[in-house]
């Protein structure tokens, strides 16, 4: 009797295996080949389940914004109050570190091919993808903590990503309880309306 396969597992099982050798070789430094070896699957089961590389790439990116995206609005569904989202969403980073360095490391990869031409045509549709990730990673912070300043989830993003690329170069891992109290500072300012504008006045000339 043939074995029966599960395609779901075997796909998230693909797309999951593939984020540490993109993020170890870049873009351009990884085959099918390299992937299906690394990943302990056949070259002929990856090209079942994905055309190509660019198009495992995308999926591989659209599966884990999703996941983050979703994982943080569960787990502040329950949480009516601004403060206790920004402490669980410091909290998220923090304990995602690891992988949330491997996905700045993608970010910087790609658009070091960019800017060197070495991109292809087909693979222009990646960059949409960075830029719809990103947007999703900003509205998701901002609609689910209700952040009175404008622009102020995407510094935050910001910060958490060069924070990321830091703590490697200082051999540590990455504390982040003076930017959590700058934030909650910042918002217990923000519930005064003259200075929520302000704030936004400053953060949308930056």
């Amino acid at each position: 009797m043939p074995k029966m396969v599960d395609h779901g597992a075997m796909r998230q099982k693909i797309i999951e295996g593939s984020l540490d050798l993109f993020a170890a070789s870049g873009f351009t430094g990884v085959s099918m080949r390299n992937l299906a070896k690394d990943i302990g699957v056949t070259t002929g089961s990856l090209y079942h389940y994905f055309p190509n590389k660019e198009n495992l790439f995308q999926q591989m990116l659209e599966y884990f914004v999703t996941m983050d995206v979703d994982t943080f609005k569960e787990m502040v569904a329950k949480e009516t109050s601004p403060r206790t989202k920004i402490e669980i969403l410091f909290q998220f980073i923090e304990e995602r570190q690891d992988y949330f360095l491997k996905v700045v490391y993608l970010i910087i990869d790609f658009y070091r091919l960019k800017l060197t031409g070495q991109i292809k045509e087909s693979e222009q549709q990646i960059d949409q993808l960075f830029q719809t990730s990103l947007t999703n990673y900003i509205d998701a912070v901002q609609e689910q903590i209700k952040l009175p300043v404008t622009n102020l989830a995407r510094d935050m993003i910001a910060y958490f990503a060069g924070r990321l690329m830091l703590a490697p170069l200082q051999d540590k891992k990455l504390n982040m309880d003076q930017f959590k109290k700058r934030t909650l500072f910042l918002l217990d300012l923000a519930q005064n309306p003259a200075v929520a504008k302000i704030l936004s006045q400053q953060s949308q000339l930056s």
